[in-house]
């Protein structure tokens, strides 16, 4: 019977190392750009961009919040990435799914999953933020090319991107370098 007891914890501690192991989190989201600044009636583009690390994956959830009384979203067309692009608009939040067409398919490497065109409402500043939630169902994530759909986003690497309406009309690059109007 202690035999049997061993062998068991033997097999649960196996089980729970290399389970434990491969469920590194290393995947996040960003926007295209650190910030953006435009003026009222302006429209823009902001590119949703995964970065799996080193891991294969499947698909994508997105969901993108920010103040609908300062910018609204007006359309997301599908990016580069993923060959299945699906969304969602609702008042503050835009939600976007990429996805791969087969079970057998993967994506590696850095991409556009979409762009979302939105539009300044008033002046004011307002924060697009990724909804991520490792507790919640109901949240941004990216999922492995595994057998268990493994999410693999580290929310506390997910960008945000502060929104300027009315300040000038000039949008930041990712270093910081201020760049060219958007149109």
């Amino acid at each position: 019977m202690n035999l049997i007891k061993k062998l068991l914890t033997a097999i649960f501690l196996f089980v729970w190392a290399t389970t434990s192991v491969g469920a590194v989190n290393a995947a996040f989201l960003k926007f295209d750009k650190a910030s953006y600044s435009v003026g009222v009636n302006e429209t823009f583009g902001v590119e949703i961009i995964v970065d799996p690390g080193s891991e294969q994956i499947t698909s994508v959830d997105s969901y993108v919040t920010y103040d609908s009384s300062i910018i609204n979203a007006d359309s997301v067309t599908g990016g580069s990435y993923f060959p299945t692009v699906l969304n969602d608009l609702t008042t503050g939040k835009v939600y976007i799914a990429g996805l791969v067409d087969s079970p057998s398919d993967f994506k590696t490497g850095v991409g556009t999953v979409a762009t979302i065109t939105f539009k300044g409402l008033a002046e004011g500043e307002t924060d697009l933020v990724f909804d991520c939630d490792g507790e919640a169902t109901v949240t941004s994530k990216v999922i492995k090319k595994d057998i268990n759909s493994t999410d693999i986003i580290q929310c506390s690497q997910n960008g945000t991107a502060p929104i300027t309406i009315g300040g000038g009309g000039a949008t930041e690059g990712p270093g910081g370098a201020e760049a060219a109007p958007t149109p």
